[in-house]
């Protein structure tokens, strides 16, 4: 074999590694997903439609999230070759500000060939896959954490910790059982903490965490021994390591689990009916509401959705919206990127309350 013909050889084998393949996903739910610039990732998932023996998924789907495209047929994209080295779905997935890197936390995992949730390689909790490289490791931290399922972990870009609250976890003999401790992930360091226990929630799962600005995790449904009540919102004030309650009112709203939260800032929800699923808490006063009159910016307002926006006398008003999760991958994003194509004009600006802020 000439040098030439060895050259094509490796450079077909980068190819095959790098590019992705189009396809049509197969229906699937519990799976992990993080944004990375213009792309989103979905890792994973349960389906009764699994190209293998397992229903537990090892793909990694990614949506390119620059460019148009019809809703009908979203121009979803599958790494190939390497795949998850294993079945995982009720997992959580985060990106390392500081590397180009994606940590994906607990879950089940199983040998999506033979079913196998036993083997001695599974007993690692955290892996991470770079994004450069195209390669899965497992980090080298300071201490071992127990597995965690079924759980909903955020983390906080300039600080570099991810936190995880709760979630259903297993002994050796597969009794589940879950306890109200927050675990911490520096991904600078490599190493594990735990957070606050005093004034902590009850246990659960199914839950959404969603960070914001101010460094507070506010936590939203989910499951104790019957579903928690979605008005009472436990909050998690990063900065100062501290649990606090904040109880919602406006809307009545029915307890959910296995639901999501997105944190908006440029959406105008004025002109949008909203239906029987879809809610909105205005958390400067924690109220949930079905009507948003935000403030107008400016026309040469250039503000990107990635990028933090420019606070003014009034400060910010943010919502967390809730839905239901679907079967099918992206369909929740699709439809928030379909309307901010059609609002991006029109973004709101109000002031975000502290935990223990006065209701009004």
């Amino acid at each position: 074999m000439n040098i030439n013909n060895l050259i094509k050889i490796i450079f077909l084998i980068i190819l095959s590694t790098e590019i992705g393949q189009s396809l049509i996903p197969v229906e699937r739910y519990a799976q992990s997903s993080v944004l990375v610039d213009k792309r989103i990732y979905f890792f994973g998932g349960e389906s009764y439609h699994s190209p293998k023996n397992s229903s537990t998924l090892d793909q990694i789907l990614y949506l390119d999230v620059s460019k148009p495209f019809n809703t009908v047929n979203p121009p979803f994209e599958e790494i190939i070759n390497v795949p998850i080295p294993f079945g995982s779905s009720f997992a959580t997935a985060f990106l390392s500000p500081q590397k180009n890197v994606i940590y994906l936390f607990g879950g089940t995992m199983v040998d999506t060939n033979t079913k196998n949730p036993s083997q001695e390689f599974y007993k690692q909790v955290l892996h991470s896959y770079n994004l450069e490289t195209r390669e899965w490791t497992i980090p080298t931290t300071n201490d071992e954490v127990a597995r965690k399922e079924r759980i909903n972990g955020v983390i906080n870009k300039e600080t570099g910790k991810f936190y995880v609250f709760s979630g259903l976890e297993r002994t050796p003999d597969q009794i589940l059982f879950y306890t109200s401790i927050m675990i911490v992930f520096d991904t600078i360091s490599l190493t594990w903490s735990t957070g606050s226990t005093i004034n902590a929630p009850s246990p659960r799962l199914s839950y959404t965490a969603t960070l914001l600005s101010n460094g507070i995790i506010v936590f939203i449904g989910g499951i104790e021994t019957n579903d928690v009540d979605i008005n009472q919102l436990a909050l998690y004030d990063t900065k100062v390591n501290k649990w606090s309650l904040m109880t919602a009112r406006g809307v009545t709203l029915e307890n959910r689990n296995s639901h999501s939260a997105v944190l908006s800032t440029i959406t105008n929800y004025s002109e949008t009916q909203l239906l029987p699923f879809f809610y909105i808490l205005d958390i400067r006063n924690f109220t949930w509401v079905t009507q948003f009159e935000p403030e107008e910016l400016p026309t040469n307002s250039t503000n990107s959705p990635d990028l933090p926006v420019e606070k003014s006398d009034n400060g910010k008003q943010i919502g967390i919206i809730l839905g239901t999760v679907g079967l099918s991958v992206g369909v929740g994003t699709v439809v928030g990127l379909l309307g901010y194509k059609y609002y991006k004009k029109q973004k709101y600006k109000r002031a975000i309350p502290t935990s223990g802020s006065p209701i009004n």
